[in-house]
């Protein structure tokens, strides 16, 4: 079970690195399917964010995936690792999950700040 577990961290964590480096090099939303809102009014607010904002998602994606592989790291430890290890993983895992909430507090500040949000204006 626990293996399972860190595979799919793993899985999870190269998938969410991998897919936030798009939009956080780019500037710009995903191509194709990946890229469209749910609605005609969320493709039109896509369309007219500006870059800093696809590079806050892609922050936000890509934090998140660097925060599953430090859960995986941490959870590879065997049980009679050293205190110093331990430390190690947890302060990796801690500094992640800070960069995951900021990145995502700067999302949504982008997100009010360029009326994207649904309930805004189109």
């Amino acid at each position: 079970m626990r293996s399972s577990f860190v595979a799919l961290a793993v899985v999870l964590g190269a998938i969410g690195l991998g897919g936030g480096l798009w939009p956080l090099f780019t500037g710009r939303n995903y191509p194709g399917f990946l890229g469209r809102g749910f609605t005609a009014g969320d493709n039109l607010r896509l369309k007219r964010a500006p870059a800093i904002y696809f590079r806050a998602v892609g922050t936000t994606i890509a934090s998140a995936g660097l925060a599953m592989l430090a859960l995986a790291h941490l959870m590879l430890l065997p049980p009679e690792a050293s205190a110093p290890d331990a430390n190690v993983a947890l302060l990796l895992l801690s500094l992640g999950l800070v960069v995951v909430v900021a990145s995502v507090a700067w999302l949504f500040v982008l997100a009010y700040r360029y009326k994207l949000f649904r309930w805004n204006a189109p």
